[in-house]
């Protein structure tokens, strides 16, 4: 039974291969929910996931063509949807950073550029 769906999924894949939109749509309907889940399972946030969701699927429809059916059609979309989840999340944690506040800054800094700092600021106000 497993090895009939396969074969199933093969050929829906071939057709959207060959720009067969209603099998592309197809995948999706097959492969969206547990992607979905995948996703938020990852990322944590339900809006999130769903935005990501519609990445993941057009980064599959823009790689579609280079899929070359060694794996599962499920193994290689789930990897692009873990690899793209993974990356938001370090895109998130990047931006997160680069809003620190000035004083989560200097808490960050060294204790020898604050040293410094404070001997410039000593320096400046004998000026």
């Amino acid at each position: 039974m497993a090895r009939r769906n396969e074969n199933e999924v093969n050929d829906v894949v071939r057709r959207a291969q060959e720009g067969d939109g209603q099998a592309f749509e197809h995948l999706f309907k097959q492969f969206g929910r547990p992607l979905y889940g995948t996703i938020e399972r990852i990322v944590g946030d339900r809006d999130g996931a769903e935005e990501l969701l519609q990445d993941v699927f057009l980064k599959i429809y823009q790689k579609l063509g280079s899929f070359d059916h060694r794996s599962s059609f499920h193994t290689w979309a789930y990897r692009i949807a873990v690899n793209m989840s993974l990356n938001h999340l370090k895109s998130r944690q990047s931006r997160r950073e680069t809003r620190l506040e000035p004083e989560q800054w200097a808490a960050r800094r060294s204790t020898s550029d604050r040293d410094e700092d404070a001997g410039l600021m000593r320096e400046a106000t004998r000026a």
